[in-house]
């Protein structure tokens, strides 16, 4: 039997069985973690909802949305409007390192601008951000690119495979 601390709905200690019928009384270990999913009666509840083993997973702010580029490019508009980017995974196919660029916008900005967020990639290899449930805020828009130089966008060759997940 093991002690532990229920967090999520108050805070109360609470005790279960590694496993069994819950004949003393105790739940199991399986139990809790279903009352845990379920919430205190009539809650809603923010962040993964449902069965672990549900094809589909809704997280805080809805279903998530997919957007990939097709092939190599330099940029990919994620979201032409507001927006939460949830992940961004790709390769750089490029024979130098470069940057990825994220930017607050609705259609891919001109050359100075400046990004939110960028980050190093070497050659040849892969990439990801993942800003985990909450996700990253774009007020105007999502916008992923290359370049050349991390401080301001500087276009780079259409050599990048970009895969994001964002409500």
């Amino acid at each position: 039997m093991v002690d532990i601390v229920k967090s999520e709905h108050g805070n109360v200690p609470i005790r279960y069985r590694d496993s069994g019928t819950g004949a003393d009384g105790f739940p199991s270990y399986a139990e809790v973690v279903a009352a845990e999913l379920a919430g205190p009666a009539g809650a809603a509840i923010a962040g993964p909802v449902g069965s672990p083993t549900a094809d589909a997973i809704t997280v805080q702010g809805g279903a998530l949305s997919n957007k990939s580029t097709a092939a190599y490019a330099a940029s990919l508009v994620v979201k032409a409007a507001a927006g939460t980017l949830k992940k961004l995974s790709g390769f750089n196919s490029h024979a130098a390192p470069q940057w990825i660029q994220l930017h607050d916008a609705a259609a891919l900005p001109a050359n100075g601008a400046v990004p939110v967020a960028i980050l190093y990639v070497g050659a040849q290899s892969n990439f990801s951000f993942d800003y985990g449930l909450e996700g990253r805020t774009f007020a105007t828009g999502i916008v992923v690119c290359n370049s050349t130089t991390g401080p301001t966008k500087t276009i780079g060759a259409a050599d990048c495979f970009f895969d994001a997940q964002y409500n």
